[in-house]
C-alpha cells in the first residue's frame, strides 16, 4: 500500500484532510488549536488562499476516494514543536495519459533554505510509487526563478511558454518516468 504521510530528512508531509482544510479557514490561533501545529505569522504560503482551500474541499466532496491525491501540508518538526511551513500537492489523480500537475509553496520567512525543493522531492517520490503516473508537470511564472529552481533541482526540464488566463504567460516544466 502506498503511504499517505510522506517523510523527508527534515519534513513531514501530511494529507490536507477535510477537517484540516476546514480548520485552515479559521483564525491562526483556531487553526493551531485544531491541529496542534505552530502556525507562523506569514502563513499562508503564496497561492494558498480561501479559494484554493474551497476548491480542495469541493474535490473531496465530489470524489472522496481520490482525496489523498490532493494537497499535503508541509510540516517542520523541531523537538516537541511542529510548525506548518507550506503546502505541496497535485490537482488530482493521473489523467488518461498518466499526467499529474504538481504545485507547492513555502512561507516567505523560510524561503531559500531548501524546504520547497525537499518537499517537492518527497512528494515526487511518492507520486512515482503509483505506476499510473507517467509524467509530472508544473507551471511557474517566468519571472519566478526560485520556483523554476525547485523544479530544475528535482529533474524537471523546461517545455516552453504557454498562455493561461488569468496568469498570462507561464513556463511549463515536465518530468517523465
Amino acid at each position: 500500500m502506498i503511504p499517505i504521510e510522506i517523510t523527508t530528512p527534515r519534513l513531514l508531509l501530511v494529507p490536507a484532510t477535510e477537517a484540516r482544510l476546514r480548520a485552515c479557514l479559521l483564525t491562526h490561533s483556531e487553526f493551531a488549536a485544531a491541529t496542534g501545529w505552530h502556525i507562523p505569522s506569514d502563513w499562508p504560503a503564496r497561492h494558498w488562499d480561501e479559494g484554493a482551500v474551497n476548491w480542495l474541499l469541493n474535490r473531496i466532496a465530489e470524489a472522496p476516494e481520490t482525496a489523498t491525491w490532493g494537497a499535503r501540508f508541509v510540516l517542520l518538526p523541531l523537538g516537541r514543536a511542529t510548525t506548518l511551513i507550506g503546502t505541496v500537492g497535485v490537482y488530482g489523480p493521473p489523467d488518461v495519459d498518466g499526467t499529474v500537475e504538481i504545485g507547492y509553496g513555502i512561507v516567505g520567512h523560510l524561503h531559500r533554505r531548501g524546504y520547497g525543493s525537499e518537499a517537492a522531492a518527497g512528494f515526487i517520490h511518492w507520486l512515482w510509487l503509483d505506476p499510473a503516473v507517467k509524467t509530472i508537470i508544473a507551471h511557474t511564472l517566468p519571472a519566478d526563478p526560485a520556483s523554476s529552481g525547485v523544479l530544475r533541482r528535482n529533474g524537471f526540464t523546461a517545455a516552453g511558454i504557454i498562455n493561461r488566463p488569468p496568469d498570462g504567460d507561464i513556463e511549463r516544466f515536465e518530468l517523465r518516468r
